[in-house]
């Protein structure tokens, strides 16, 4: 159960405890009403899949939660040498608690984004085109994976994807019994592929920062708890 590291390395597989990553993707928003938008991607997003859309502009942040209900690829233009570039995806996404003060906030990034002069809220289902190029948006999926190993330092998930050495995701990780997840950014410190799993999977290490010292504390508490288990 346990291995000899700088911190206290648990093998805790068959807990079954989870750590949810957060994936950010860079996206552009083609047109956008009350109840949905329509998001340009330079990959493609699944049908069905539950996203968080970050809308920036200035110093002003909404976030909204939806789900992919359309999907097609734009054929780019080719460049002066005739090469191909890579495609594009354009998405629908359709917007969920709109009448709550999200749609609110939503009706606001419209007066002040779009090319209409004055919005009301009759205007739902009308897609309206965004002109400020400083407007940023943020596609957020999640994904939720098995905890093999746990330290005070970092943990291997398994994945089921392979993950690129030094990216940096926002990370949830789910102590039993407790309804508020540790949260903290996860560094991808290694990646393997798993022998003889079908379908694909891959043992991803993670090492730890920005980890508040209250939640810190609470995974150190959770470590001690289980080495003192006989």
């Amino acid at each position: 159960m346990l291995e000899q590291r700088r911190y206290t390395r648990l093998i805790i597989k068959s807990m079954d405890m989870k750590c949810k990553l957060h994936f950010d993707a860079e996206a552009k928003v083609v047109n956008i009403s009350l109840d949905g938008a329509c998001i340009s991607s330079d990959r493609p997003l699944k049908i069905g899949s539950n996203y968080e859309l970050r809308l920036m502009s200035g110093n002003e942040v909404i976030t909204v939660d939806g789900e992919i209900v359309w999907e097609k690829i734009v054929q780019p233009k080719k460049d002066a040498k005739g090469s191909g570039k890579a495609p594009v995806y354009h998405v629908g996404i359709k917007f969920r608690d709109v009448l709550t003060d999200k749609g609110r906030h939503i009706l606001d990034f419209l007066k002040e984004n779009s090319l209409f002069k004055r919005l009301k809220l009759r205007l739902k289902g009308v897609r309206v085109k965004i002109i400020k190029p400083k407007t940023r948006t943020v596609l957020t999926d999640y994904r939720n994976y098995t905890v093999v190993k746990l330290s005070l330092g970092g943990m291997l998930l398994e994945t089921d994807r392979p993950m690129k050495l030094e990216d940096r995701h926002t990370m949830e990780l789910s102590l039993p019994k407790s309804k508020q997840p540790i949260k903290f950014k996860g560094r991808i410190a290694s990646c393997a592929e798993i022998p003889n799993e079908i379908p694909r999977r891959y043992g991803s290490g993670i090492e730890f920062f920005d980890m508040s010292d209250r939640d810190r504390a609470r995974l150190s508490r959770f470590i001690n708890l289980l080495l003192n288990i006989k």
